[in-house]
């Protein structure tokens, strides 16, 4: 009986749950009645046993209403687990497992409160996402305003805090704060202390004994030449370092005043100028005084170029360095120097000198100036080393002069090594290619002329029209005319005449048969060939060569002339009248001239090459280029190729003369052809625009900066009335050209 009431009350079961909310996503918050669980004995025999499940060993007393697993609760759950099944806490035994289906969150069963927990854990989803209970990873919270939603993501208010925006029911967070107190020398830093948050501000710097930070943030203290700085007390200090010598007190001077620092090294070598502008034998320069000729804008070339006396003219000191024994250099002072300036052999010229000052100091604010010619430092057949240091060279411009080039600094033909150090070389623009000649005029042929009238009684015919006269081609004559029984002449053939018959004189006339029988006129005379159009020059292909002596231009290639127009034929003369004892004997008119032909237009001339320009032009010359600025102008522009002109027109062809009575009359000269037209001359090629042109040895480079004004433009074709030629080709344009 127990069995059976326990199965009834089991049978109840689907019947209850009938009544019960269908299962949904949320909890039922209501009270929770506790379930009993109630062991079932198994019954070994058949009977209703059979027809149970055998995970149905539970049974649910007094079961509560649920909608999910977690609405289940009971003191022992996590050792007698529960599960809600159709609306209602079914006692199924064993651990609780508590899963959510919610990767994100932690799921546990607390035997203290005997239910499951699901807590969310933002580490397991993706950066900038939330775990939320029962949803999953989300970028954005739902909340409500006056939940505590947004309160769990407040984990560091350094980076803002979280509220509920209320417009969109979403967890914002603010900007983070800030802890700048607007001072460099402190390190902000923002400490977060739950909710809320600290701002530190430290300082950084010693400003009482960092050299960096002397007297105050920021304020470092400037190095000195061979010196060691410290700061003492917010002061700037500063010692020599050994074996240098502040020769001129004023090592501490101010931090913001003028120092040149520990300047003498006396360490026993020559003391050469150079770039840091040290002063390593002590005699108060950066250089030797008594290795020097020195040169001034104040200066007078009658003087022995002393410091005290130096020359005016850079030529002149390099003049009186070389003649020295031993060979000196030249120490120029800060200035414009004009003229043009010779190298010589071991003759190093230095710039960057201060000649106002007591002795001459020396820095990259006194710049040396040389404005020559172009080129403004020619060397050549050097062959002992020199160095120029610190000089800006400048080339005049050769742009007013037809394919003239412009040079900084050629050096042709040297053995030795010639250093350019801390220079700046520039060359200007260069002259642009003269044009093509265009073609003259071409000559017209002459008219022929006109064929003599026949007459009666007279033992010959009418004389033949003589050709059209032409430079080219004169035009035949014509035929004379025939008498009694004689037929008129033919008449001559044109010059430059061709098939089919072109320029061919015309056939004379048969004589009168019997008398009064009137002879035939004279064939016409043809008319002359029209001569062929020349071709235009090709596009230059001569681009022009770097040589020993300097840039020589490209040149474009000139048209051809057109062929001259052929002669027109001379026409035949009349036949004669034939005589008897009732008829005279008359006389065939003379046939006409044949126009002359014109002559063929001459073609228009080539453009040249533009000049180039050049900041250093080398011709086997070594050379070192150490920290130095190159810069050109423009390269000459091409030539415009010459123009053509059409050929001469053709002479007129002339009637021939009247025979009378039964004489013929002249056949009629052919006109005189036209002569071709002539191909006008291509444009002329660019010049180029080269920082370096070296021609053999290639220049060793350590430090070089290249400013280009770019090649010249191509010249335009000429123009003919067949066509335009082509243009030249634009210039070259590199900061390193080597080769010709």
């Amino acid at each position: 009986m127990l069995r059976r009431s326990i199965l009834s009350t089991v049978a109840l079961i689907p019947a209850l749950v009938s009544c019960a909310e269908p299962e949904g996503p949320s909890r039922d918050a209501g009270p929770r009645t506790d379930v009993a669980r109630t062991d079932v004995t198994t019954d070994s025999g058949g009977g209703d046993a059979g027809a149970r499940d055998a995970a149905a060993d539970v049974v649910a007393t007094d079961a509560r209403s649920c909608r999910v697993d977690d609405d289940c609760t009971a003191p022992d759950l996590c050792t007698n687990a529960q599960r809600c099944m159709s609306g209602r806490c079914v006692v199924v035994g064993g651990a609780a497992t508590c899963d959510d289906s919610v990767a994100c969150t932690d799921d546990r069963c607390d035997p203290m409160m005997g239910r499951c927990q699901h807590v969310p854990n933002d580490m397991r989803c993706p950066s900038n996402q939330f775990c939320i209970e029962g949803s999953g990873c989300l970028a954005e919270v739902p909340c409500e305003v006056g939940d505590t939603t947004c309160q769990r993501l407040n984990s560091n208010a350094c980076m803002g805090t979280w509220s509920c925006d209320a417009a969109r029911r979403r967890c914002i967070r603010s900007a983070p704060p800030s802890c700048d107190d607007m001072n460099a020398c402190t390190t902000d830093t923002c400490m977060p202390m739950g909710s809320t948050y600290s701002c530190t501000n430290e300082a950084m710097f010693d400003t009482m004994t960092n050299p960096m930070h002397c007297g105050g943030c920021g304020m470092a203290c400037p190095t000195r030449a061979n010196a060691a700085v410290a700061c003492a007390m917010g002061e700037c200090r500063w010692t020599c370092n050994m074996g240098s010598v502040d020769s001129n007190g004023d090592l501490n001077a101010p931090r913001a005043g003028m120092s040149n620092g520990c300047e003498c090294m006396s360490d026993g070598m020559p003391d050469l100028p150079d770039l840091m502008f040290r002063d390593t034998n002590c005699d108060g320069i950066d250089g030797d005084i008594t290795r020097a000729i020195f040169v001034s804008p104040m200066g007078n070339d009658g003087n022995p170029g002393t410091m005290a006396q130096p020359k005016r003219t850079v030529q002149a000191g390099i003049s009186a360095a070389a003649g020295s024994m031993p060979v000196r250099d030249v120490y120029v002072a800060a200035g414009t120097y004009t003229g043009q300036v010779t190298l010589s052999n071991g003759v190093s010229v230095y710039g960057g000198y201060d000649a106002t000052s007591i002795p001459w100091g020396r820095g990259m604010m006194n710049v040396t100036t040389i404005n020559g010619s172009s080129p403004a430092i020619v060397g050549t057949s050097i062959s002992q080393a020199i160095e120029l240091q610190m000089l800006t060279v400048r080339g005049s411009d050769a742009s007013a002069t037809p394919g003239a080039s412009s040079y900084g600094i050629r050096l042709a033909s040297n053995s030795a090594t010639v250093t350019l150090r801390g220079c700046d070389i520039a060359a200007a623009d260069a002259g642009g290619g003269a044009a093509g000649a265009n073609a003259p005029i071409a000559s017209a042929g002459g008219a022929g002329g006109m064929g003599g009238n026949g007459s009666s009684g007279s033992s010959s015919g009418g004389t033949g029209g003589s050709g059209g006269s032409s430079a080219c081609a004169p035009g035949g004559g014509g035929g004379m005319g025939g008498h009694n029984s004689g037929g008129g002449g033919n008449g001559q053939d044109g010059s430059l005449a061709g098939p089919p018959p072109l320029g061919a004189g015309g056939s004379g006339s048969a004589a009168g048969s019997v008398c009064f029988s009137g002879a035939d006129a004279g064939g016409n005379g043809n008319p002359g060939r029209t001569g062929s159009n020349g071709t235009p020059g090709s596009i230059a292909t001569n681009l022009g060569a770097a040589t020993a002596s300097g840039w020589s231009p490209g040149v474009g290639n000139a048209g051809t002339s057109g062929s001259h127009g052929g002669g027109g034929g001379g026409g035949g003369g009349g036949g004669g009248g034939r005589s008897s004892v009732v008829c005279n004997a008359d006389r065939g008119g003379g046939g006409g001239g044949g126009g002359g032909g014109g002559c063929g237009g001459a073609g228009g001339g080539a453009g040249a090459g533009g000049g180039g320009s050049f900041g250093l032009y080398l011709s086997s010359a070594p050379v070192l280029v150490d920290n130095c600025a190159i810069s050109t102008g423009r390269g000459g522009n091409g030539g415009r190729g010459g123009n053509s002109v059409a050929g001469g027109s053709g002479g007129s062809g002339t009637g021939g003369g009247s025979g009378p009575d039964d004489a013929g009359e002249g056949g009629r000269g052919g006109a005189g052809g036209v002569g071709g037209a002539g191909g006008a001359g291509s444009g002329g090629p660019g010049g180029p625009a080269h920082c370096i042109q070296a021609l053999g040895v290639l220049p060793m480079i350590t430090t070089v900066r290249c400013t280009r004004g770019g090649g010249g433009a191509g010249g335009g074709g000429g123009m003919s009335p067949v066509g335009m030629a082509p243009s030249g080709p634009a210039g070259a344009s590199e900061d390193i050209h080597s080769g010709p």
